[in-house]
């Protein structure tokens, strides 16, 4: 996908209705499926349930504090229900935690993780609406010097993708120290998340994985990124109350 970098800066400024960043979700994620137009109201209350679990501040108890309150709208997001506003990046928030849901994590879980993961993939964002993701391979590495670079067929090529890594940890017992009365709702046990720039990175981080790590979910985000910000500036102006 190739997006022209003024859209994408000058997009990246404005604000989205309820309605858009719903239309443009769907249309990202269901792309393979040859884009249905119509968004059927389950799908609407997936992002409607995720965001009522993000306003219940006191929904967790742990130990360490995530980096931000909420996982898709900052306090400073304005509006309620429909008229809520979100930025290009809330909406890809979502996007994540929209593929973690088909994934198998739970709702809760997803908001849990998500509080910890956006400072991070505030940074991952930004860097990603700079870089465009193109077709692997057509970006000569000589003409971005300081992305990361693979090798194919003994030509180097620049690699934009951004990846992240999740392990996943549902019993307490499983994990040395672990205390066995840890709270339900406390979430599942999720070490550290791992961001890599590029194919070889993420090879390398696998030939790294300690001894016994068998299972994790793989997440590409620059692709997402791009497509959302593609949909986002192709949505309708819904009126409220109306999609």
């Amino acid at each position: 996908m190739i997006i022209r970098d003024s859209v994408m800066v000058s997009s990246n400024m404005k604000v989205f209705k309820r309605g858009q960043a719903e239309w443009a979700l769907w249309h990202t994620l269901t792309l393979r499926f040859g884009r249905p137009e119509k968004i059927p109201q389950a799908f609407r209350t997936r992002i409607k349930r995720l965001l009522e679990i993000d306003r219940e501040t006191d929904g967790f108890k742990v130990d360490i504090l995530p980096s931000s309150q909420f996982a898709f709208l900052d306090t400073r997001g304005s509006g309620t229900g429909n008229a809520t506003q979100f930025s290009a990046f809330d909406v890809f928030c979502l996007g994540i935690a929209l593929h973690l849901l088909d994934a198998g994590f739970k709702q809760k879980e997803i908001v849990f993780l998500m509080r910890y993961l956006r400072r991070g993939l505030d940074q991952r964002f930004r860097k990603i609406l700079k870089r465009l993701p193109h077709g692997r391979e057509e970006i000569p590495a000589r003409d971005h010097p300081d992305w990361p670079a693979y090798t194919y067929n003994g030509t180097k090529y620049a690699d934009p993708y951004v990846f992240v890594v999740l392990e996943r940890v549902e019993i307490p017992g499983m994990v040395p120290g672990a205390k066995r009365d840890r709270p339900r709702d406390q979430g599942p046990i999720i070490p550290h998340p791992i961001f890599c720039e590029g194919y070889d990175e993420l090879n390398r981080c696998f030939r790294r994985m300690p001894l016994g790590f068998n299972r994790a979910v793989v997440m590409e985000l620059a692709q997402l990124a791009a497509t959302l910000q593609d949909f986002l500036n192709k949505s309708p102006d819904f009126r409220r109350g109306r999609r």
